[in-house]
């Protein structure tokens, strides 16, 4: 579809880690969009570190983990995030 990996950040699951992440990715800011290939809750912790490092206007992207999270729409720092997702219709 045309889109390109600018920046790949990697952290651990420790304080302060995904904020270090973020802030190297900063450097080459901005963005189109910025996929968290984590949890809703590290997504959540996440997003408010990116809009105050200069990526307000990228898209928050997830993966189908945020869909198993029924917390997800009580996170307001993801509103407005695309995440993957199927149908819970699709399963018996």
């Amino acid at each position: 579809a045309g889109g390109q990996v600018a920046s790949l950040q990697t952290y651990d699951r420790v304080p302060g880690s995904i904020t270090s992440a973020i802030v190297r990715m900063s450097k080459s800011a901005p963005y189109q969009a910025i996929l968290i290939a984590d949890g809703g809750n590290a997504a959540s912790a996440a997003v408010p570190v990116l809009r105050k490092n200069g990526m307000g206007g990228a898209r928050v992207l997830g993966t189908e983990l945020w869909n198993s999270e029924s917390s997800i729409a009580s996170k307001p720092a993801l509103e407005g995030a695309w995440f993957a997702s199927v149908s819970d219709g699709l399963y018996r």
